[in-house]
């Protein structure tokens, strides 16, 4: 019912679905913690299964963004997404490095790195002052806004027939 109850019911999902996707990648059975980008030889920190519910965590953290909205700097927060980028895009080219690119849960939706980002761009999309921008514009992104979810429950059917052969490549 409040919005601090709002906040721990987003960070439990975050907790609960991302979270694994970065801590399940180290081998705690050796001393050093290997890094590992393989699920297969990893001993896992957190229960895996409860990443299957990231959409339920996109959810909610929309559900709070649209009822409570959220601030910051739209300079430091083009920065933030500009760094988190590069720090996943180097975290999954170090994970492969001198192999075959590994696809996993560090990568895909669940990822903490893509949540994160995630939630950057909307509040930059929803931070923006659409009154001084041209009609033309909003009813642009208003269109766009409007073919996302389509889009996105559509998209599994070019995944699912694209990336075997991108992947094989």
């Amino acid at each position: 019912p409040s919005q601090k109850s709002k906040i721990w019911l987003v960070l439990t999902f975050i907790i609960l679905t991302a979270l694994p996707s970065v801590l399940n990648i180290y081998d705690l059975r050796l001393a050093d913690w290997s890094f590992s980008l393989s699920a297969s030889n990893t001993h896992k920190l957190f229960p895996a299964w409860w990443e299957a519910l990231y959409p339920i965590t996109y959810y909610y953290m929309g559900c709070y963004l649209s009822e409570y909205g959220l601030k910051i700097n739209r300079t430091l927060n083009v920065i933030l997404i500009l760094v988190l980028t590069a720090v996943s895009g180097s975290f999954c080219y170090w994970g492969s490095y001198q192999t075959t690119f590994v696809r996993g849960p560090w990568c895909d939706y669940q990822s903490l790195f893509n949540v994160i980002l995630t939630l950057l761009v909307f509040v930059l999309i929803t931070n923006i002052n659409y009154d001084k921008l041209p009609n033309s514009i909003v009813r642009f992104v208003q269109k766009l806004s409007g073919l996302c979810l389509g889009s996105y429950l559509v998209s599994w059917i070019f995944d699912d027939a694209l990336y075997p052969i991108l992947l094989e490549k």
